[in-house]
């Protein structure tokens, strides 16, 4: 799904300015008027343009975030969302409006996200021009203006007098003066596709800009994310992340007509505040945090003392170990810090997070072996044996592959016979983890079908020799029991239907036989 960060040496003097910026979103203590924020998201595009899932949403969580650690008053916060271009140059026009009824140095950003063709945003069916859009904003009266575009070529304002992509910038503080100008961030260059991802819940850039925002990008650790650090994180992890897809790489640039410097900040994600709390890393090592919808809320690899703010509510957090998962539930209360040392969590093999889309990992092979019984068929005795299971598990399904041999004993009224069986079937599985039942212990239930052939060599003690081949196909249950992070035991049955050839007084014929199996065994995770 495409929605409109190359690295570049030459950004020493982008950042001296840069980072002038960054102060004026979030030091209240200098004397600026108002900070205003105008937040536009809109799913829809014109006909050819494919829904998007995550932009209204994506705008709506940027704006409780500003409001919360950035400094921004709830009232001046605007959210447009799944409006038209008219409703657009409306309430670029009520904002000027507000602006000159109030007094003082006003900062103002502006942030869209949606669907764009390089020359317009596409609202809907509607469009506004890009062209007329930057002209708006940098004709609100105010010191500062922001426009950060999360859109399809987006970049395209930035070419003009030395757009630069990248995503770090040294920093060199002048003297105390006050900054005004324009500054442009968009999330793609001027040919480039903006992405969203399923796997994160939004739009990769917004999603790394809101994470930067909230502390990961904080690399003094000062309790405090400037522009300067929340750009070069925001670069970085899109540059990182969009490598691989089918789309490519997706490079996120800037342009600034800045004048003056100022040592302010963007966020204060450090700072214990209202609405929100915060989770501490303070031991390293890589985490995914999901939100209790299931999408990714950071990925970060922790050298520990990361603060993040997060909205209150529960959390699962998963630290990727040598061998295991370590999974948590942490639950972030307004105005409290919780470090993870203090969580509770156990261990889960990497074939559970794989079956449950938590682990890093796309596969995990497990081999196990056992003992196995099933019942008697066609007069042949009960069987019993050895099974050797080798197991691949995806996201979706579980194979295994299940090579068995066995013998069985039947004594008639006159004559002993023995059968030896051996088997090669396939089994597709459907995994359900149940959960946690213990430290160091998960339990998980699999169902689903199994297929194979038996090949079957019967001795009569009265010197005749038999053998055949027989089909056999039926349902499967198994559950396993993960323990000591890798190991597992694993209790199975079946109900297996097979397909003998038996002698009749009519010559050989075939017939359908059910029978009863199970399966004891144990085995490991690789």
């Amino acid at each position: 799904m495409t929605r409109g960060a190359s690295m570049s040496a030459r950004l020493k003097l982008a950042g001296v300015v840069l980072v002038c910026l960054c102060t004026l979103l979030a030091n209240p203590s200098r004397s600026w008027g108002a900070r205003l924020a105008l937040l536009v998201g809109n799913d829809e595009g014109h006909g050819a343009d494919v829904r998007l899932r995550y932009a209204q949403s994506d705008t709506a969580r940027l704006a409780m975030l500003l409001s919360r650690v950035g400094g921004f008053a709830p009232d001046g916060i605007a959210v447009q969302l799944g409006r038209t271009a008219n409703e657009l140059r409306q309430a670029l026009a009520d904002l000027s409006a507000r602006m000159q009824a109030l007094p003082g140095q006003h900062l103002v950003v502006f942030y869209y996200s949606g669907h764009a063709d390089g020359q317009n945003l596409h609202l809907g069916t509607s469009s506004y021009p890009l062209a007329d859009l930057r002209q708006a904003v940098q004709a609100l009266p105010a010191a500062v203006r922001v426009l950060i575009l999360d859109a399809c070529q987006a970049g395209v304002l930035t070419r003009e007098k030395g757009g630069r992509s990248g995503q770090g910038f040294s920093l060199a503080l002048g003297a105390d003066e006050q900054t005004r100008g324009l500054a442009i961030l968009a999330a793609s260059a001027g040919s480039e596709l903006a992405q969203e991802s399923d796997q994160l819940g939004g739009a990769v850039f917004t999603h790394y800009l809101h994470l930067g925002l909230s502390g990961l990008a904080d690399r003094n650790r000062d309790g405090s994310v400037s522009l300067t650090e929340a750009f070069a994180y925001t670069s970085e992890r899109t540059v990182a992340a969009t490598l691989g897809t089918t789309t490519g790489p997706q490079h996120p640039t800037y342009r600034l007509d800045l004048n003056g410097s100022d040592d302010l900040l963007l966020t204060r994600p450090g700072v214990s505040g209202i609405g929100y709390g915060h989770i501490r890393l303070d031991v390293p090592g890589w985490y995914f945090i999901r939100r209790s919808d299931g999408t990714v809320a950071a990925e970060v690899v922790s050298r520990g003392g990361e603060l993040l703010a997060f909205d209150p509510g529960s959390y699962e957090i998963t630290r990727r170990g040598r061998s295991n998962l370590d999974v948590g539930v942490v639950s972030v209360a307004e105005g409290r810090s919780t470090p993870v040392s203090g969580v509770a969590t156990s261990s889960v093999a990497f074939g559970q997070m794989v079956r449950k889309g938590g682990g890093a990992a796309a596969v995990a092979f497990g081999l196990s072996a056992g003992t196995t019984a099933r019942t008697s068929i066609a007069e042949l005795g009960p069987s019993l044996g050895l099974q050797i299971v080798g197991r691949v598990d995806f996201s979706v399904a579980s194979l295994e592959l299940r090579l068995g041999l066995g013998q069985a004993r039947h004594a008639g009224a006159r004559l002993l016979s023995t059968t030896w069986e051996g088997t090669a079937s396939v089994a597709l599985l459907r995994v359900h983890d149940l959960g946690v039942r213990g430290r160091g212990l998960a339990l998980a239930v699999a169902g689903g079908i199994e297929a194979g052939v038996s090949r079957m060599a019967q001795r009569i003690d009265g010197g005749d020799r038999h053998s055949s081949w027989s089909p056999l196909a039926g349902p499967t249950l198994l559950v396993d029991t993960t323990f000591s992070r890798r190991f597992y035991l694993r209790v199975g049955l079946g109900a297996p239907v097979y397909a003998l050839r038996v002698q009749t007084v009519g010559g050989v014929s075939t017939t359908w036989r059910p029978a009863l199996s199970a399966v004891l065994g144990a085995g490991t995770w690789f």
